[in-house]
């Protein structure tokens, strides 16, 4: 049994990094609202948003690293955007989304999806394969 809804954003060429955030963005932010539940983002590290729709969304939502997660009370169970993750930082935002959803935004370093990259894709080991995010 799932412990919550996996979907990912692609890396794809010709496909801006604001362009795939705005789609994890709108995901996460339906699974928000529909769930009742507040979101959060997930990054590697504090200095890898930038500026646009991320960095709005950081705005809105609380906001969080793996290597500050253990200092921070942020609540589980609650829609996760993941934004390029290396596998601690994608194994440590599933724990936040269990019993809720997470959108992954993929980056060239750390391929998602089957048959990419050398050391070959992350898993949702806590959660079931995840759907490719749509523009909808």
């Amino acid at each position: 049994m799932a412990d919550f809804r996996a979907a990912w954003v692609p890396e794809r060429t010709g496909m801006d990094w604001d362009e795939a955030a705005r789609i994890g963005v709108t995901w996460v932010e339906r699974e928000s609202v529909q769930q009742g539940r507040p979101a959060l983002l997930m990054t590697v590290a504090k200095n890898s948003i930038g500026l646009g729709s991320l960095a709005t969304f950081a705005k809105r939502h609380e906001w969080t690293t793996p290597r500050s997660s253990y200092r921070t009370s942020v609540a589980r169970g609650r829609p996760v955007l993941v934004y390029v993750p290396d596998e601690r930082t994608l194994q440590v935002a599933a724990g936040y989304a269990r019993g809720s959803s997470l959108c992954a935004i993929e980056g060239f370093g750390t391929p998602l999806s089957r048959g990419r990259g050398r050391r070959g894709p992350l898993t949702f080991s806590a959660g079931p394969p995840p759907r490719r995010c749509s523009q909808n």
